[in-house]
Parts: C-alpha cells; structure tokens; sequence
C-alpha cells in the first residue's frame, strides 16, 4: 500500500501545453537562456590571449578558464535534471538563471587566473541548470502536435549560440575589454529571470515520495569529472603519478557505481515490473 502511494502520480495528465500569448513569453525565456549557457561555452576562446598577457598566465594556464566551465556542465547536468523532476523543472531553471548571471558578474569583476577560474565553475553550475531542463520546459510550453516544432527551435538556438560566440567576442573585444564578454550576461540573466518567473509553467505532473538520491548524483559527478580530468591533465603534461592517482579514483568510484547499480537493481524491478525483470 505504501508503495503505490509512493508510486502515485497527480496533476493534470491532460496537459498539453502553453496558448498564446503566454506561448511566445515562455519560449522567449527559455532561448535566452540557453543561448546565454551554450554562448559562453565558446565566448572565451577567442579572449584567451588576451586574458593570459592580461592577468600574466601562460597559455596552457589560461584553457581552463573554459575548461572548467564546460567540465561543470558535464559533471551536473544529470543530477539537475533529476533535481527538475522532484522539484520543479521552472524552479530549476530560474535558480540556474539566478546562479548563471552571478557567476557572469563575479567573471567580470575577476583580477587574477584563480579567482577567474574559480567564478567560471559557478557560472558552469547555473549553465548545467539552464540546460539539464530545457528541452522539458519545452514539453510543457508546447503543445503535443508542435512538439518537434520546439524541440527543432531548440536545437536551432543551440546552433546559432555556438557559432556566434567567437564572432560576438571579437566584436567585444574591438570596442572594450575582455570582463565585458561576461559583464553582457546580466542584463539578459535579468531579463530573462524576469520573463520566466512570469510566464514559465510549473510541472503539470509529479510523482509523490519520489526522493532526489544524493548518493548517485555525487558518484555520476565523480565518474564524469575524474574521466575528463584524467585526460585533459595527461594533455596538459601533469605530472604521470597525478595522472594514475585519478585513474585509480576513477577505477573505485566505477566500482561504486557497478555495486550501487546492482544493489538497486531488484529495487527497480520491484517498483516497474517488465518482462525483462520478471523473466
């Protein structure tokens, strides 16, 4: 009986989407802030020699003002998502919006490699937030029949944020310094949290008892975050036996993973019983 009170699902299972013109509002938002996220991805890589002559780093130094930004992403965009399904996909967004547009300033206001560095992870968590949701927002501001229809939009404004980035910070930097390639995402994280507390809806659906498992978030960071770091420290010429302690972390923390799985595993089938547990 517990169990399917945990299982139960309520809210408007009709749910098909936004109408006009709340419609147009909420995919304002969420392109905004998906162009933002993927748009600073790609931002700084024409900014990076004159941010290591600036701030006195070498070259190889100054990568990981992108790296790290693109290694947060990698490493939380799962758990968000989850954290969307338990407690709001809106409410993940506009706190990734929130922590995105901080992140930018405290970029901006950066006068050392570490301190430039440390502020680009920050903004790398809201960016993993604006994206791990997106595409559900899309979901529920659309309508079933025009759901490729923003799922294509979608991937249009991922496009367009990826190949305008060196071009718009190499227009940045003809006019003004390298802070202002961060400095122009506040206005717009504004705007954006502004528009989207507004008109973005709320999960139509949720499932009761469903618990976020903190357990697997932090082993699926670990796994993602030690894999790319391994490779991107072996090509940065660290050390070897820096190298094989990360592998060897790696090698515990995909145990973990492998146990964790198993032991969930007849949990899993107990709760979604298929032909494939039963046989």
């Amino acid at each position: 009986m517990k169990q399917e009170e945990e299982d139960k699902i309520v809210g408007d299972l009709n749910w098909d989407g936004l109408h006009r013109p709340r419609i147009y509002y909420a995919m304002t938002t969420t392109f905004c802030g998906l162009f933002l996220s993927v748009l600073d991805g790609s931002i700084c890589n024409v900014a990076l020699p004159s941010i290591a002559q600036e701030l006195h780093v070498s070259s190889s130094d100054s990568i990981w003002i992108v790296n790290s930004f693109q290694l947060i992403i990698m490493m939380t965009l799962l758990p968000f998502s989850s954290m969307g399904e338990r407690w709001g996909y809106k409410q993940v967004y506009l706190r990734g919006v929130v922590v995105f547009t901080i992140g930018s300033l405290l970029c901006a206001l950066s006068h050392n490699l570490p301190l430039l560095v440390a502020s680009r992870v920050f903004q790398g968590f809201g960016a993993s937030m604006i994206m791990s949701v997106n595409t559900s927002l899309i979901k529920l501001i659309y309508p079933k029949r025009r759901l490729g229809e923003g799922v294509g939009l979608n991937a249009t404004v991922v496009a367009i944020a990826s190949v305008t980035g060196p071009t718009l910070a190499a227009a940045i930097l003809s006019m003004a310094s390298w802070p202002w390639l961060f400095a122009i995402n506040v206005p717009v994280g504004i705007a954006t949290f502004i528009l989207g507390r507004k008109y973005l809806p709320d999960n139509a659906v949720r499932r009761l008892g469903h618990r976020f498992n903190w357990k697997e978030a932090l082993l699926n960071a670990a796994t993602f975050g030690l894999f790319i770091g391994c490779v991107e420290a072996y090509s940065h010429d660290v050390p070897v036996r820096w190298v094989l302690c990360g592998v060897v972390l790696l090698a515990v923390v995909g145990a973990c993973n492998s146990v964790n799985a198993i032991l969930c595993f007849p949990s899993t089938c107990s709760r979604y019983p298929s032909s494939r547990c039963r046989s």
